[in-house]
């Protein structure tokens, strides 16, 4: 550990110094391209706006785009109304095509989707709801209501869609999708009424509840998915449950 703590690590900054704000997203999504050391360079993916001093509202546009590693050049491949600063729009390469594909969250009028962009031919796939995370092999990917997010926790959510369940604590026809990321094949696994019910302490139960935040791990022996979901009740409380 003492050989870790003094080395010496070089520290560059990627983004431009132009007046905007760069950002990423979430930790766990990959924000790095394989990149080729002879011929194509690594790239990073990232956000890019005119401000970072209030949430986002309905009507701002975030940039999409990638930097060189190499050069920082920006290049804009897309735009997106759906993101915040805690999680952006959920960028990411896609892990079936990992250095031609990127994966992000964008909003047509007042619905969310996802939209995988090939950013070679410019090709682009619309899934009919917005991903929170996809699988580790791209197949599959786990959606939530952003609308109810951002009415509780607007720092995770999307703004300026007020969520149809606002009213109800724990609506039975809202909670976690599974999306095939190959079909659009959408289905509800898990709703807000069950999670409701496993609650431990019962004044909890009848709370407010949503997801702020959930991981997927594919078990293929036991073909079973694993989440860890984080819901937010007036305090975070974390639960893990097999699907």
């Amino acid at each position: 550990m003492e050989g870790v703590k003094d080395a010496i690590v070089e520290i560059r900054r990627l983004s431009g110094n132009d007046g905007h704000h760069y950002f990423y997203g979430y930790y766990d999504n990959p924000a790095f391209s394989r990149g080729d050391a002879d011929s194509k360079p690594q790239q990073h993916v990232c956000n890019r706006v005119n401000f970072w001093d209030r949430f986002p509202v309905k009507q701002d546009i975030c940039e999409l785009g990638i930097i060189d590693i190499k050069g920082g050049k920006w290049e804009k491949l897309a735009e997106t109304r759906a993101f915040n600063f805690q999680q952006g729009c959920m960028l990411q390469w896609n892990p079936k095509n990992p250095d031609k594909e990127i994966i992000y969250n964008d909003r047509d009028g007042d619905e969310y989707r996802t939209l995988i962009l090939n950013i070679e031919s410019g090709k682009t796939k619309i899934l009919p709801r917005a991903i929170a995370n996809v699988s580790r092999d791209g197949n599959w990917g786990i959606s939530v209501n952003f609308n109810r997010v951002y009415d509780f926790r607007p720092g995770y959510g999307y703004s300026g869609v007020r969520d149809k369940g606002y009213d109800i604590p724990q609506p039975r026809d809202d909670g976690i999708w599974i999306i095939n990321m190959e079909t659009g094949e959408e289905k509800l696994i898990l709703n807000y009424e069950e999670m409701g019910r496993s609650m431990s302490r019962r004044i909890l139960r009848k709370m407010n509840q949503l997801l702020t935040k959930v991981f997927m791990k594919i078990r293929w022996k036991c073909r079973s998915m694993f989440l860890i979901c984080v819901k937010y009740t007036g305090k975070l409380l974390l639960n893990r449950g097999i699907v």
